[in-house]
């Protein structure tokens, strides 16, 4: 019989390796992988969530101020730290009072240039950490100030992230990137990477959450070797610590002990977080919201399909948007800032003031050929624009009264105005148009009163007359157009103006008088083509006479009709006023330059960069007319204008698609303070009440009367029928309106003979 034999059992049992358990640098990456999914309400999500912040601020005062600080670009070779440190001490020098509601900052960073334009490393200064930090010291010292700062994303910002967001991927999928010195990866890399069912979900949280941290922090986010340094014995990326901590936040669960340590838990957004003094936007809308009134201002990085192009209008593709949001029914801003072209210029467009921000970059001529990269910036401003970039700062004022008031600000500007202990005001009239259709005189007594009144009783200053101020017989069709206003001679327009503003000069304070430095009076189109080629005539001399009159050997008046100006050795008869105020040398004339085409203030640079620039050099201020809307440009360390007028749509500009701004300008100057360009809108003049000889009081006296149902933002000048249903009904007209209509009256059929 066969046996089996049993093996015999080993009386040691064999012992199971346990598992070692997962990480957490495992766990937290294999969750976030999961979480990669679409919702529902996808469509829904994603345009509440990109749409523009809407920012409300409150404002204690009668007026809201917002500085814009652009494009300093820590970390550039034109990036002109000198200037910066001195705006900053400026800032801090001021009364609280004195300082901005809210200050705007954007292009504090230049960025690393890790996969794309790898050549702008050649331009490059110091790391992006670096940057991180200086930009950090730089909100800080705001924040000290105790202005609400805004920070707005840049083109450079999102260059960041996007290299930010590869690091990330790259991580996730168990390649950390090692920390050095910002070396590039090759395009076909970075490409790859993009494809990556990671890249969206990672690049929207460095997009609303990493790039903020690391902008509070001043830093960026740790290596796993850096966290390890700091005492913490399991290695983890400091981005993935944030990735979990930002969900448990914003579920209200409690952080780890890990990442209370390495992370600044302070500094991290998220949803149902307390609102400090430094809100980041990606774009925004500004409700300012003061004593009286709120005003709406639109903030876009930019507003060109691309953001290297760096176009001579920058206010161009934004008129057009607004005109035709304005068309089809849509609200449009007050304002509408844009940041990114460097270029310090405005226009008023209808009711909205578009502005684009000078950059706080100063343009190095000298720099050798190894930083010459042509995708940079400077360089496309410098070689394609033709415009040399100096740092500058932008700072617009809304008044509760409707006035709009810039502040510029550079470096050399700043040095003239510490010459002098008082500010100036150079104030501007141009463009009456008197005797045409489209004149407002009512509008240009209000202006006057108001320089008089308000801004040389308080302050030194001169009055330019600078062209325009009657119709006179500039073209064919002024009778047929114009004839039933009454003025179609040109003495008759002569006398309306002469009586009119004689009214309001011998109601003129005594300190007035004596504050006013000077009138200059120079012609303009209208003026000089009403039969200058056959007589030699600008009919303005009864402006002189007016104010010589007036000024009882007070002040000097001076008609530059004809003047002999000097350039050098050359001389030639010019219609040019230049004067002397508060330290700055003016320029006033009615063309900036003869002829031209786009942009009127562009006149302006290409009058300082045309053979005849050097000739320019001690001049600051030039003050223009003619183009009917308010613009202005600081460039080449000097500021330009154009003033609005004080006459509105007529034919011409029906036919041309023009619509002009009703307004004029007051630049105030010196006195160790910023050049300050002060706008009077349409909605200031319609609604301010005179103080001197055509205040309510004194037109009651003289048995003038404003209408019950007059409108002083709705009716015009006309003395014309106005269908009301069924019938017509006269226009409902003011005061001012009746006595001046009054004047007409006695200049057309006043006799003092008879048979």
């Amino acid at each position: 019989m066969t046996m089996k034999v049993q093996a015999p059992v080993n009386s040691v049992t064999k012992k199971t390796t346990a598992e070692k358990p997962p990480t957490l640098r495992s766990i937290i990456t294999t969750e976030h992988i999961k979480g990669l999914k679409e919702t529902d309400n996808a469509h829904e999500k994603f345009n509440k969530q990109r749409t523009v912040d809407k920012l409300h601020v409150n404002i204690d005062g009668k007026s809201a101020r917002v500085m814009h600080l652009t494009e300093l670009l820590y970390g550039h070779k034109d990036a002109d730290l000198n200037f910066a440190e001195k705006a900053l001490s400026h800032l801090e020098s001021l009364l609280p009072k004195e300082r901005p509601d809210v200050v705007v900052v954007s292009g504090l960073i230049y960025g690393g240039y890790q996969h794309r334009e790898k050549n702008n490393r050649r331009t490059k200064t110091m790391s992006v950490n670096e940057q991180f930090s200086k930009a950090k010291g730089f909100i800080e010292r705001l924040q000290k100030m105790g202005m609400t700062v805004v920070y707005n994303k840049s083109d450079n910002d999102q260059k960041i992230i996007e290299d930010y967001t590869y690091d990330a991927v790259k991580l996730l999928e168990g390649v950390a990137r090692e920390r050095d010195s910002d070396r590039p990866t090759s395009f076909a890399a970075f490409d790859r990477v993009k494809q990556s069912n990671l890249w969206q979900k990672n690049y929207e949280f460095q997009w609303d959450v990493v790039f903020e941290y690391m902008l509070r922090s001043g830093r960026n986010l740790l290596t796993k070797e850096e966290v390890r340094r700091k005492g913490e014995e399991e290695g983890i990326e400091e981005y993935l610590l944030l990735l979990d901590a930002h969900k448990k936040l914003e579920k209200g669960e409690q952080l780890t002990p890990l990442q209370k340590k390495v992370l600044e838990v302070g500094n991290i957004p998220y949803k149902g977080r307390t609102q400090d003094k430094l809100i980041v936007t990606d774009d925004y809308n500004l409700e300012l919201e003061t004593e009286g009134k709120i005003t709406n201002l639109a903030g876009r990085h930019e507003f060109k399909q691309t953001a290297t192009s760096m176009t001579s209008n920058p206010t161009k593709v934004p008129s057009r948007v607004l005109s035709q949001m304005e068309a089809s029914g849509k609200e449009v801003p007050d304002a509408l800032i844009v940041e990114n072209q460097q270029r310090s210029v405005s226009v008023m467009h209808g009711k909205t003031l578009i502005m684009s921000t000078p950059g706080m970059t100063t343009y190095n001529f000298d720099s050798s050929s190894f930083a010459r990269v042509p995708s940079d910036k400077a360089e496309r401003m410098a070689k394609t624009r033709g415009e040399l970039n100096i740092a500058g700062i932008q700072e617009v004022e809304f008044h509760d009264d409707g006035r709009i008031s810039i502040h510029l600000m550079n470096d050399a500007l700043m040095n003239i105005a510490a010459k002098t202990e008082e500010p100036h005001a150079a104030i501007f009239f141009s463009d009456w148009q008197t005797g045409s259709t489209t004149a407002r005189p009512d509008l240009a007594v209000k202006a006057l009163d108001y320089a008089l009144h308000s801004v040389l009783t308080k302050q030194k200053g001169m009055l330019f007359t600078n062209g325009d101020i009657i119709e006179g017989r500039n073209y064919p069709e002024m009778p047929n157009q114009n004839a039933h206003m009454g003025l179609v001679n040109i003495d008759d327009q002569e006398v309306f103006v002469y009586t009119m503003v004689r009214e309001i000069l011998d109601k003129m304070p005594d300190e007035v008088r004596s504050n006013l430095q000077g009138v200059h009076i120079t012609a303009g189109n209208h003026e000089w083509n009403s039969g200058r080629k056959f007589f030699g005539t600008t009919h303005s001399m009864f402006l002189k006479a007016l104010f010589s009159e007036a000024s009882k050997k007070s002040f000097p008046t001076a008609l530059h009709a004809y003047d002999i100006m000097r350039a050098g050795t050359s001389y030639f008869k010019s219609n040019t006023a230049i004067a002397e105020l508060a330290e700055h040398k003016v320029l006033a004339q009615h063309y900036m330059l003869d002829g031209g085409s786009g942009l009127p203030i562009n006149q302006f640079v290409q009058m300082l960069s045309s053979s005849a620039g050097p000739l320019m050099k001690n001049i600051n201020l030039v003050g223009a007319g003619h183009w009917h809307h308010f613009q202005h440009m600081m460039t080449s360390n000097k500021v330009g204008f154009i003033s609005g007028s004080l006459a509105g749509l007529g034919s011409y500009e029906w036919w041309k698609g023009i619509n002009p701004v009703i307004g004029t300008t007051i630049v105030h100057l010196g006195g160790n303070r910023p050049v300050r360009i002060e706008l009077l809108t349409p909605e200031f003049l319609c609604n301010y009440q005179c103080k001197g000889a055509y205040s309510d009081s004194n037109l009651e006296r003289a048995g003038y009367k404003t209408d019950r149902n007059f409108d002083p933002n709705k009716h015009g000048f006309g003395k014309i029928l106005v269908a009301t249903g069924d019938r017509s009904e006269r226009m409902p007209q003011s005061a001012i309106q009746k006595r001046l209509w009054d004047i007409v009256e006695r200049i057309q059929w006043n006799s003092s003979v008879s048979l």
